[in-house]
């Protein structure tokens, strides 16, 4: 890296917690890089099995994701979603009130710079919102960049390890579904697609138009 660059490091595993034994062999890891023209990413591989080595790495990454992701990157991330008629939630108290709002089904899609996110997870949302069963609403949070928010929707869903994407489902203000980034990554958006359309059929009894 060139002198005076900054970077920051997303992890393609959960982000608050390393992975257990085994799991973090040949993690994927993204580089965001801050140079003289601008931002840009590369992929290369952690690949040490040590916990002490992982340890290292994560605290540089948790020192420097505090640097904010450039709007430029994130904002066709967040359009993407607009797009398909999915509410932003980007405050606490956003997340509060749409799932706390009661009757109905909500899912809720935390959203990623991550590949599998761009690759996997959004397009498999838009293709399984074509289907006569659907939530009646659909909203999201910004992992690593609306982090108060993302935080707050983690909340309603804590038994779980948080990672990103994740795709949580309520009904009449309960969670009662979570796909998470493992179940995601490694497929295809037709396959995500079939997960979340088998969701809504099992728990969202009115087909909408």
């Amino acid at each position: 890296m060139e002198a005076g660059a900054g970077c920051a490091l997303q992890g393609d595993t959960t982000e608050d917690s390393p992975p257990g034994p085994g799991e973090w062999v040949n993690s994927k890891l993204t580089l965001y890089r801050f140079g003289t023209k601008g931002w840009s990413w590369s992929r290369f591989r952690y690949t040490r099995g040590l916990r002490a080595g992982w340890s290292g790495l994560h605290q540089v990454q948790r020192r420097l994701t505090k640097m904010p992701y450039p709007q430029e990157l994130t904002d066709p991330m967040r359009e993407e979603l607009v797009r398909m008629g999915v509410t932003e939630l980007r405050t606490p108290g956003s997340v509060d009130e749409e799932i706390e709002k009661g009757s109905g089904t909500l899912l809720l899609f935390v959203n990623s710079v991550c590949g599998c996110a761009a690759g996997m997870a959004r397009p498999g949302l838009a293709l399984s919102l074509q289907n006569s069963s659907k939530p009646d609403r659909v909203a999201t949070v910004f992992a690593g960049v609306d982090t108060e928010a993302t935080a707050r929707a983690r909340t309603y869903f804590s038994d779980y390890p948080p990672s990103s994407p994740q795709i949580a489902l309520f009904k009449d203000g309960k969670f009662v579904q979570l796909i998470q980034r493992h179940q995601i990554e490694g497929t295809s958006a037709p396959e995500v697609a079939h997960k979340l359309i088998s969701m809504y059929e099992a728990h969202c009894t009115t087909a909408k138009s």
